[in-house]
Order: structure tokens, then sequence, then C-alpha cells
């Protein structure tokens, strides 16, 4: 409850921010990114399952792409992958936006509530298995009118790295 009531304040703060850069770029619309969010939500769960890296590059900044390229490479030598299923995204908050006069440093925040049937299957062994609910913070960055995904921060590591 603690935790949604958070995201809920940041959520609201964020709000006016949107609604004033939406003033002057219609990418701002928070209907429209939270759409764009869902969308890539669910693509990048499951071309991370597959571990397909040419799915997975359009949706990912080329810092994360690389970082995700070396896990799943890493993944493929010890006969590993993580094997997601029913992924359900239960909700999704803009909690902070950054709106720069040039555009390509835009990027906003965002609290992802989510759950799924999170499997790490090693040479057709299940190792572990994980259906909690999760709360993680994806970093969006604005590359024209397209997002894509810079960095995700578990519950853990926001008040460190999240810089809000």
């Amino acid at each position: 409850y603690l935790k949604r009531e958070h995201i809920h304040k940041m959520h609201k703060n964020a709000q006016k921010d949107l609604e004033n850069a939406y003033d002057l770029d219609p990418f701002w619309n928070e209907d429209d990114l939270k759409e764009k969010v869902k969308q890539s939500y669910y693509v990048i769960q499951e071309a991370w399952s597959q571990q397909d890296l040419e799915k997975l590059k359009r949706y990912l900044s080329d810092d994360l792409y690389q970082q995700w390229q070396i896990k799943i490479e890493w993944q493929k030598y010890r006969g590993e992958r993580n094997e997601l299923t029913n992924i359900c995204l239960l909700s999704k908050s803009i909690i902070s936006i950054h709106d720069d006069e040039d555009n390509t440093k835009d990027y906003f925040w965002v609290a992802i509530e989510g759950k799924m049937h999170d499997e790490i299957i090693r040479e057709h062994e299940i190792v572990s298995v994980n259906t909690e609910t999760f709360i993680e913070y994806w970093k969006f960055l604005r590359v024209n009118d397209v997002i894509v995904l810079d960095k995700i921060l578990q519950e853990d590591e926001v008040n460190d790295q999240m810089g809000i």
C-alpha cells in the first residue's frame, strides 16, 4: 500500500509537468505515452523471453541493448533462458519527466506494476520460479517521436539511481 501511495504522489507531481510540456509539444500526451509504454512492455518482455535480440534492438537504447546482448549471450553460453509467460501489466504511472529544449535529451520514468510466470530454465531443468507481483521503474528516452527503454530499476535501487 505504501509503495502504491508513493507512486501515486510522484504521478500527481509529474502530471503538472506533463500538462506544461504538452502545451508546448504534443509528444507529452500522457495517454499516448502510456499506450506506447504498454505496447513496449509486452514486446520487450516477450522478446527477452525468446532471446530475440533483433526485436529488442528496436525497443532499447543502444546502451541497454549492449548490456542485454551480453546477458543473453551469457545465458545461451550457460544453456539457460528466462521464460516469461502470463505476462500482465497491472499498472503504469508516469512519475517523472525531463522535457528539454533539445528533444533528443527528453526522457521520462514510469512506475510499472506487473505480474508474470517467470522461470529460469537451464539445460531443460527449471532452476527458479517467480510469480510474485513486482514494481519496477522504467526510464524511456525520446528518439524522434518514438520511445526506447533505457534503464530498469528495481524498487530498492530507486532512491540511489533515479534522481527524483
